[in-house]
């Protein structure tokens, strides 16, 4: 099971080919590459993409080289 982690963001990159966040946790705290990043309301806004010692890069779902994968289940099930 997944712990959650909570982060603060300490930086971040918004160029043209790149949005990143930088955030102030990282594998000391339990953070691992590819988790997913949700904001306080829940809603994902990107994964991890580096993870250092003290602090992790996270690849925002607005970067064009962001994937996500989904199932779309109709009302019924």
């Amino acid at each position: 099971m997944k712990k959650t982690v909570v982060a603060n963001v300490i930086g971040e990159r918004t160029a043209t080919s790149a949005r990143t966040l930088l955030i102030d946790r990282g594998s000391k705290d339990g953070v691992v590459k590819d988790y997913p990043v949700v904001n306080q309301d829940g809603i994902l806004v990107g994964k991890v993409f580096e993870v250092k010692e003290k602090s992790s890069l996270v690849l925002m779902l607005l970067d064009r080289r962001s994937r996500v994968a989904a199932t779309i289940q109709n009302k019924d099930g």
